[in-house]
């Protein structure tokens, strides 16, 4: 049966740990001299009381579930020795769990390894209701297994950690760590709030984070180091003050990834995984990328190039928003690497002034459905990039960056050779694509755009379907370039494709039947300068569609508010 046994620091009787009355004076005493078994509880009066170093060396914790409770109160566990910590496991325990409820874990000198340091054992730790504080050092839970077949489990719920710069968590080895509600604050406008790396290049289990904040902090979640997890899970990441990246994964390769409902502002990457993440699952996102900022894209899967292939086995990008309002060519909303294939990306809101709103490098069978793009050049196809679908989109290009190439509400630019690496089988049917004037630099912007800066070839590739789609050029902006040559209207448009004559590595140039059901229309956007690009009833794109009945061309958004159907009369 389980023993409760008892703490409290200005206890006089006995000092056994059996009453308050008789309780132990110290949490380093019920831990090292309660005769603890499996399911004892340690209950903590409220008070201020002295860590202990290795204060999990004996045999009282190996192999036990152990709890650590606050009793009426605040509890501080506090040292000041330097450069030790509140907690320092070297134990090599073999099993069992310690937790922690309602306890503040203190260091009021400099600690260099934060509240906790925490390896060699495979004994796992919860913590509940906790707080680290490290007013003085660089780091507010240092967490380390340094155990190659370490099945040691870290645990945070509900729990604050607070420094003044430096990291939120020194995570290194860990081989399985979930935070559920907890928050991280830095004084500094720096650091890292979650660095995770690795001394051995192991694999580990799973990681999860749910309803972190961050406030302080450069970035969120960072690794550069090269190791294997299984499944990461994070949901419900906010913060509006990162000015580096919310997630980066440098070296990181995971079994799955799931991303969902992260609110975060940032002058960097708001995700980025350039490795073999198996299956993604990114979702329900809000992303806005700060204006002055000109380092990475919003949303980075994969590499360019690809150093590890494959580097996805299919997934989802959906409901996402992504904004950047900055005017830097080179920042893109969402980049897809070689090799990243298999995608379902739909759903999504995406204003990208800068660079480009959605760019696919080498991807093969991804499919783009019902997004609304804005920006500099919505959907940006390069080399390689093979049998994708796009469909019923919103793509509206204003071209704001200073850049030497043509833009496009859709561009394919492959390479000038080989003709191999020409984008190709690619389909754009039932897609709203609308381009608007140029900027002070001349770049011309277009609703198609075969072509790169200064060539007049085109690099269409081979059998790439473009049908059933509504174009419109407001101002000086063109239809279409199809092999260099502005095109200005759908019947020179239809007659372009009919004449198209360069052929790919296979000897395939463009379907010369493209455009025959598409049309060219003002699709009456609710309002552009607040991007707002739904479509009224009036709108020549309702009802349009040549393939669906009755379905719209463009992104399945409406204008109108639903209406209750009233009810029938009896």
């Amino acid at each position: 049966m389980a023993n409760t046994w008892y703490v409290k620091s200005d206890a006089t009787g006995e000092a056994d740990g059996t009453s308050w009355e008789d309780a132990f004076t110290t949490i380093a005493e019920a831990l090292d001299e309660a005769t603890l078994g499996d399911g004892d509880i340690i209950s903590i009066q409220a008070g201020t009381y002295a860590g202990s170093d290795d204060y999990v060396t004996g045999a009282n914790q190996d192999g036990k579930d152990i709890s650590l409770e606050a009793h009426e109160g605040s509890v501080i566990w506090s040292i000041d020795s330097g450069t030790e910590s509140v907690i320092r496991d070297y134990s090599g325990r073999t099993s069992g769990t310690l937790s922690f409820t309602g306890i503040t874990f203190q260091v009021t000198a400099t600690a260099s390894y934060g509240c906790l340091y925490l390896r060699n054992s495979n004994g796992s730790l919860t913590f509940t209701d906790c707080n680290f504080v490290n007013p003085s050092g660089s780091c507010g839970a240092f967490l380390c297994d340094a155990i190659a077949a370490s099945t040691r489990a870290y645990t945070f719920t509900h729990c604050t950690i607070q420094v003044p710069s430096g990291f939120g968590m020194y995570v290194r080895d860990v081989h399985g760590l979930t935070l559920d509600d907890c928050s991280f604050t830095s004084a500094a406008d720096s650091g890292t709030a979650i660095y995770i790396t690795t001394a051995s290049d192991a694999a580990y289990g799973d990681y999860s984070f749910t309803d972190v904040s961050v406030s302080g902090f450069d970035n969120a979640i960072l690794s550069a180091s090269t190791f294997s997890i299984g499944n990461l899970t994070i949901n419900g990441l906010t913060s509006s003050d990162l000015t580096g990246h919310a997630i980066y994964l440098g070296g990181v390769t995971a079994s799955s990834v799931n991303i969902s409902n992260m609110d975060v502002t940032v002058g960097g990457v708001a995700i980025h995984l350039p490795n073999d993440m198996g299956r993604i699952d990114i979702r329900d996102n809000t992303f806005v990328k700060d204006a002055a900022s000109s380092t990475g894209h919003t949303v980075n899967i994969g590499q360019d190039p690809n150093t590890t292939s494959p580097q996805t086995r299919g997934g989802v990008i959906l409901n996402n928003t992504l904004t950047y309002l900055g005017s830097d060519g080179g920042v893109h909303a969402v980049f897809i690497g070689d090799d990243v294939n298999d995608l379902l990306i739909s759903g999504n809101t995406v204003i990208c002034l800068g660079g480009y709103g959605l760019v696919i490098k080498g991807g093969k069978r991804n499919k783009v459905i019902g997004n609304t793009i804005a920006g500099n050049n919505p959907i940006h196809i390069k080399a390689d990039a093979d049998c994708n679908l796009f469909t019923h989109n919103t793509c509206y290009c204003i071209s704001q960056a200073d850049s030497a190439s043509p833009e496009g509400a859709v561009s394919l630019v492959g390479v000038a050779a080989p003709a191999s690496l020409w984008p190709k089988d690619n389909f754009f049917v039932h897609n709203i694509l609308v381009a608007i004037g140029t900027v002070d630099d001349g770049t011309e912007t277009y609703c198609i755009c075969d072509r790169s800066a200064g060539s007049g070839a085109g690099y269409l590739g081979g059998d790439n379907v473009f049908d059933g789609n509504l174009y419109f050029a407001w101002g000086d902006a063109h239809l279409a370039s199809i092999e260099g040559s502005d095109v200005d209207s759908l019947a020179a448009l239809q007659a372009a494709w009919s004449s198209y004559t360069t052929p790919d590595a296979d000897g395939r140039a463009a379907l010369t039947t493209n455009d025959a059901k598409s049309l060219v229309a003002d699709p009456l956007f609710i309002d552009v300068s607040s991007y707002d690009l739904r479509v009224p009833f009036a709108s020549p794109a309702r009802g349009a569609a040549q393939w669906i009945n009755n379905a719209d061309i463009g992104a399945l958004q409406r204008a109108e508010r639903f209406r209750r159907p009233r009810a029938r009369r009896s």
